[in-house]
């Protein structure tokens, strides 16, 4: 059925069409069918406080545009804190900020960006590259550096808008059919659980939230400065990577002046001065760690999975520094243990569908169990 877009939601009356009509398209869906996806439009006034400009909701039959400027919003609360109703976003973490921001809870989460990552090797693929894959589309996404402030909306600005979330459906439901042919659809549901009770950024360390935030404010501005597409300035792999390395991360890259353009390295500029000094990284780690990253990728690559969804840097330096902690206090002592969960019992790598594709690897590598080889030009592990 196609998808009819709705009148804008922006007064009383359109509020409780709305409910009606939603409510009616929830309960005639059929469980293929019964989830709403979900798109934002905002701008970043300062730092801190996103300023939410547009609430996009499509379900199986119709697309509403939620006006937050001309309505209080309130009345989402029981749509979107409803554990019962999907909420289908990609790239969740920065539009449930925004909504955090507007006094809205998300329940029961599902980003098509994050669990893509169980079925690629590619980290953080954008929207337009996963509407590509699945549904064989090119985007424009001229609109996504508009105005979103100003009213009225122009039409074009509205069938953009409405375009995203429409897309997203079908996205998901191609998504989520491959994630079950491989029996992974279930693999991310804590992570899910994060993103919904903190409303804040999932895999980058949350002690660089705030300096994240004003990342990417920077660079919301200067997209509308230039009007250029944000990702062609910085991505968010980068933007993450800036705020955990530091900067002579960003020094380093400041010297490749013939490979960065105007923007970029006004963006480098000003990062310099808002990340920290670089991460200090014990040396009695560091080249553990770092065998433990190429184990990673090994088998991420095995597995057809983005490294960074099994683990980041910093839950790999954790495993080693708690193995090494506890195989210490335990030096001279016996352990029973077969899986080493005794050294390292507090790590998720050693548990579920991470310990079964990584973490058990990781664990016979410490403890001198494995070794890596090349076999007829592959990458192996091998038992010593």
């Amino acid at each position: 059925m196609a998808i009819r877009i709705s009148q804008i939601i922006d007064s009383e009356a359109a509020v409780r069409d709305f409910l009606k009509k939603i409510a009616i398209d929830i309960e005639s869906a059929n469980s293929d069918e019964s989830f709403i996806a979900v798109d934002t439009e905002f701008i970043r006034e300062n730092s801190d406080v996103p300023l939410l400009c547009l609430i996009q909701i499509a379900t199986h039959t119709q697309c509403f545009v939620v006006d937050p400027f001309a309505i209080d919003i309130s009345f989402l609360n029981d749509i979107f804190a409803n554990e019962s109703i999907l909420k289908v976003f990609h790239s969740a973490t920065q539009d449930i900020d925004v909504l955090y921001h507007a006094n809205i809870g998300v329940k029961n989460v599902y980003d098509t960006q994050l669990y893509e990552m169980l079925l690629s090797t590619k980290e953080f693929i954008s929207y337009k590259s996963i509407v590509a894959k699945y549904l064989n589309r090119t985007l424009n996404k001229n609109y996504v550096i508009s105005d979103w402030s100003k009213r009225p909306l122009s039409k074009k600005q509205l069938q953009y808008a409405v375009g995203d979330v429409i897309h997203l459906r079908e996205v998901y439901k191609l998504q989520i059919q491959k994630l079950h042919d491989v029996k992974r659809e279930n693999w991310l549901q804590s992570e899910m659980k994060q993103l919904e009770n903190l409303g804040r950024e999932l895999i980058s360390d949350k002690k660089n939230a705030e300096i994240t935030k004003q990342l990417f404010a920077w660079i919301e501005n200067r997209s509308r400065e230039r009007n250029i597409d944000s990702q062609s300035i910085a991505d968010e792999r980068t933007i993450r990577r800036i705020c955990k390395k530091g900067r002579v991360y960003i020094q380093k890259m400041l010297k490749y002046r013939g490979l960065i353009n105007e923007d970029f390295r006004d963006f480098l500029l000003f990062a310099k001065e808002v990340v920290p000094e670089d991460i200090f990284e014990n040396p009695k780690h560091n080249l553990t760690t770092q065998s433990l990253k190429l184990i990673l990728r090994i088998c991420a690559e095995k597995n057809n999975i983005a490294p960074i969804i099994i683990a980041n840097m910093d839950e790999l330096a954790d495993f080693v520094h708690h193995y090494e902690k506890k195989d210490s206090d335990n030096d001279g002592k016996e352990n029973d243990s077969n899986d080493g969960s005794s050294n390292v019992f507090q790590s998720q790598l050693i548990k579920g569908w991470r310990g079964e594709i990584f973490g058990k690897y990781a664990l016979d590598f410490l403890k001198e169990q494995i070794s890596i080889e090349i076999k007829n030009g592959n990458v192996e592990f091998s038992k010593r």
